[in-house]
């Protein structure tokens, strides 16, 4: 863990740090009022050879919406924070909301020649 999301961790209560590879590409568009909303899924590591590796939803909303969603590719590392959200009919499970700038590229994915 970086010494970035101990700060997080320690500081803001409810805050949920995330580290991992994007699963799919971001779903980016914009609602219904026009505000920039940005979907990712972020893959973590397995924990041996025959578990699934953890995953998680992340929720992003305005102009960190717009900088993840039109700058991140499948395969990308990523990490960040976010606070868990609330259960949503349309959605199967709960996500991490981003709010602030809180999402950092780790790493390009290798692209094949």
């Amino acid at each position: 863990m970086t010494q970035r999301q101990t700060e997080v961790q320690a500081g803001d209560p409810g805050v949920r740090p995330f580290r991992g590879w994007l699963g799919k590409a971001p779903e980016f568009k914009r609602s219904d009022g026009g505000v920039a909303v940005c979907r990712l899924v972020v893959v973590g590591k397995a924990a041996g050879p025959a578990s699934k590796p953890p995953s998680v939803g992340v929720y992003l909303r305005g102009t960190e919406a717009v900088r993840c969603g039109l700058g991140l590719h499948e395969g990308d590392l990523i990490e960040g924070a976010g606070v868990l959200g609330s259960k949503r009919k349309r959605v199967s499970r709960r996500e991490v909301v981003v709010e602030k700038e809180r999402v950092i590229l780790r790493a390009r994915a290798e692209v094949a020649a």
